[in-house]
């Protein structure tokens, strides 16, 4: 709650073209900060967080967005494979991502998934509680803790959960 006291104006002489303005404060004004960006954020400041380095990778962004809109809005069933069969790897590749040749065609080498809400640390919350997606998130093998690119994609849709978000971390040559 902001409290606002007005002074009295000043006496001021006949006549006077002056004008009196009062002051008034209050808390700064909250800045919206975009839920990816925040989610990036969450992820890397993390004490957890394993790897050296995790940097925003385009390819990843657009793969993660494919899925994220698949979720929400085509009615992509709530999997590592689409409507159609197609699994992560096969979207970071059509996004342009080059992905290591030991990463399978048909596989999910980087992709975790999460639902429910719009609030990135509710979600961000969420994946850390689950130890196979906190393994992926965090790097804390020597497999993931190499893949230092990331994607993160929300999407808002009429489906169960409302708010899906997909996150892809991986290794990829874009």
């Amino acid at each position: 709650m902001t409290a606002i006291a007005l002074a009295e104006p000043p006496d001021l002489p006949p006549g006077s073209r002056d004008v009196y303005l009062p002051i008034v404060g209050g808390p700064p004004p909250v800045v919206a900060i975009n839920p990816v960006t925040a989610f990036y954020r969450l992820l890397t400041a993390d004490q957890r967080q394993q790897r050296g380095r995790l940097e925003v990778c385009a390819c990843l962004e657009q793969a993660a967005a494919w899925r994220a809109h698949g979720l929400a809005v085509l009615g992509d069933p709530w999997s590592h494979r689409d409507r159609d069969g197609i699994r992560p790897n096969a979207y970071a590749r059509r996004a342009g991502c080059v992905l290591p040749p030991d990463y399978a065609i048909d596989g999910n080498q980087g992709e975790s998934l999460v639902a429910g809400s719009a609030d990135p640390a509710v979600m961000f919350a969420a994946l850390a509680a689950s130890a196979s997606h906190r393994v992926h998130l965090f790097g804390e093998l020597d497999f993931y803790r190499r893949q230092d690119k990331i994607g993160v994609a929300v999407c808002e849709g009429p489906g169960e959960f409302r708010w899906y978000w997909a996150i892809f971390i991986s290794r990829c040559e874009e």
